[in-house]
């Protein structure tokens, strides 16, 4: 979701849902559970697993200050 500029302020809001499975999280290398003989044991979610993420973004455009053909306007202006 996104709301565009207005009055120099802009914002969005996005999430994400998702779910990482995997063998061998933070166990190293060619680990496969504690039974050799069940070599799903090991399964399930991996240690970078972010199944909820939600990120806030803004800016504020400040007022325009200077003539923006002027040099002082093209350095000073249009700063967020």
């Amino acid at each position: 979701m996104e709301k565009k500029l207005s009055h120099g302020l802009q914002a969005g809001v996005s999430y994400t849902f998702s779910h990482a499975t995997d063998e061998q999280s933070g166990l190293g290398l060619f680990y496969n559970g504690n039974n050799p003989t069940n070599l799903r044991g090991g399964y399930g979610s991996s240690d970078f697993d972010r199944t909820h993420v939600l990120n806030f973004t803004y800016s504020y455009t400040l007022p325009k200050l200077v003539d923006e053909s002027t040099l002082a306007g093209k350095l000073l202006d249009s700063w967020s």
